[in-house]
């Protein structure tokens, strides 16, 4: 938490689990400011929001309301101009989604592997933790004989 929010009595651990009930029923982000009365804009509210790791949930929920969001307005869109703008945001919003929310919205990071009268071998990096990512395996005629962390 920063200084700043500590000085001016805000307790931003608080405000968020309010937020997150809020962002599930699907309530705007500048609305949920006005309603609870908060000392900050929605702009700060959404900053909170995507850069929290404690809000998962309600980081997937905010960015799947915008994902729709931004997709409804490009199937409405009848001119040029709104469907340009419409494009550019939802591009704008995945490419955040996919890196502020990558086990949901991001590229699936698989590895594949076939051995010669052998099974298929299949990892699912998203899946794995940063240390794990690191392991050697070392698999002779189908039987895994080594997992050495490096």
């Amino acid at each position: 938490m920063s200084n700043a929010v500590v000085e001016h009595g805000l307790d931003k651990a608080a405000i968020l689990k309010d937020v997150s009930a809020l962002l599930a029923e699907g309530v705007p982000t500048d609305d949920i400011v006005e309603r609870l009365k908060l000392p900050i804009t929605g702009r700060t509210l959404r900053n909170w929001i995507t850069s929290e790791p404690d809000v998962a949930g309600a980081r997937t929920r905010f960015f799947s309301e915008k994902l729709i969001y931004w997709n409804e307005q490009i199937e409405s869109a009848e001119s040029d101009f709104p469907l340009a703008r419409a494009r550019e945001a939802y591009r704008s919003w995945s490419h955040l989604a996919g890196v502020r929310d990558a086990k949901n919205f991001g590229p699936k990071q698989e590895i594949a592997h076939t051995m010669p009268n052998g099974p298929l071998i299949m990892v699912n990096l998203a899946n794995v933790a940063p240390a794990q990512s690191q392991r050697s395996i070392d698999i002779i005629e189908g039987e895994l004989t080594q997992a050495v962390d490096k």
